[in-house]
């Protein structure tokens, strides 16, 4: 707390403060990559149903940033159930990859037998 005037120099004028006065940048930060992370983790059918933004304690860590995402608790099973998820999506991406740059490949070239005779017959 800063007092920066006694009573006996009478009230201080300010600008009164409205809700704004009590937002938090650091956080709203937070919870936006927050939601980003739970929106593209649903679109690979997974929800982590304890994920939160918490305040970190500038007391007992170093940690620079004023908050955390915080994944939650997870049963070995639903780790398991997540990582097989994610897997079966980061599978298919690759087979998906491995085709388009085999299509994207042009085969050797080879000449054909009417390509040939055709030479054959000019000389």
């Amino acid at each position: 707390m800063h007092i920066h005037q006694t009573p006996q120099d009478g009230l201080v004028t300010n600008d009164e403060v409205g809700p704004s006065y009590f937002d938090d940048g650091d956080r709203e930060t937070t919870v936006r990559a927050a939601v980003r992370l739970v929106n593209a983790l649903r679109r690979f059918g997974i929800d982590i149903g304890g994920i939160g933004v918490s305040a970190v304690c500038d007391t007992c860590t170093p940690d620079r940033e004023a908050y955390k995402i915080e994944l939650g608790k997870l049963r070995t099973d639903q780790a398991d159930a997540m990582a097989a998820q994610l897997n079966a999506y980061a599978d298919e991406f690759q087979r998906m990859h491995d085709r388009k740059r085999a299509a994207s490949e042009k085969p050797p070239v080879t000449r054909n037998r009417a390509t040939k005779k055709r030479k054959r017959n000019r000389t």
